[in-house]
């Protein structure tokens, strides 16, 4: 998974923008959190698990 969104990180909007990341069981959201923060996005938001909504 981390290599598909690194190799994409250049298709999303400005870093400053707020970015919201989620999927059914939490790990590749945390993993997703973790690469936008590396990559230098500011205003990420990890909702986790889509089972805990």
């Amino acid at each position: 998974m981390g290599g598909k969104l690194e190799a994409r990180l250049k298709e999303l909007p400005e870093k400053n923008r707020a970015t919201v990341v989620y999927c059914r069981s939490g790990g590749r959201s945390a993993a997703a959190t973790a690469i936008l923060l590396r990559a230098g996005f500011t205003q990420v938001y990890d909702l986790g698990a889509m089972s805990n909504w």
